[in-house]
């Protein structure tokens, strides 16, 4: 179970800028040193949940040595307005939690990214570890721009 949530978040997490329709530049979250920062948006993990996501990352991290993982929190009654600010004004989160709800809305002004291509060249993706209502449910004109949390 445990590897199935580390390939969820790795499907996410590589998904770089996978929020932004552009306007960015190439090199944005790469540091001189050659480490990538991801920054994970989050209201689910907050408060109870932390430890939990920091264990996540910590397994990821040490897997992939040249990524490092930047957590960002804000409360369920905050988090929506401000991720809808963050987007607006170009310097979205690369990887965020969007209920149904709120999906499709982004899904429909092209805020984020199709998922698809790299899910199909990762050959450990498996698609199968999700049921399969809640993994259809982000996908939106046939592309798959999200992957269910739980």
């Amino acid at each position: 179970m445990k590897k199935s949530i580390i390939m969820t978040m790795l499907i996410a997490v590589i998904s770089i800028s996978a929020v932004m329709a552009g306007g960015q530049k190439e090199d944005a979250g790469v540091s001189d040193d050659g480490m990538k920062e991801i920054t994970y948006f989050t209201y689910s993990a907050h408060p109870d949940h932390m430890d939990d996501l920091g264990n996540m990352i910590a397994i990821f991290e040490e897997e992939n040595k040249d990524i490092k993982i930047k957590v960002e929190t804000a409360p369920y009654a905050d988090y929506f307005t401000k991720l809808q600010t963050l987007v607006a004004g170009g310097v979205a989160p690369d990887v965020f939690e969007l209920n149904y709800e709120s999906f499709v809305t982004y899904a429909a002004s092209n805020a984020l990214m199709d998922l698809g291509p790299l899910a199909k060249n990762d050959a450990d993706f498996d698609s199968g570890i999700f049921y399969p209502r809640a993994y259809e449910a982000f996908t939106y004109n046939s592309k798959l721009f999200g992957l269910p949390q739980n």
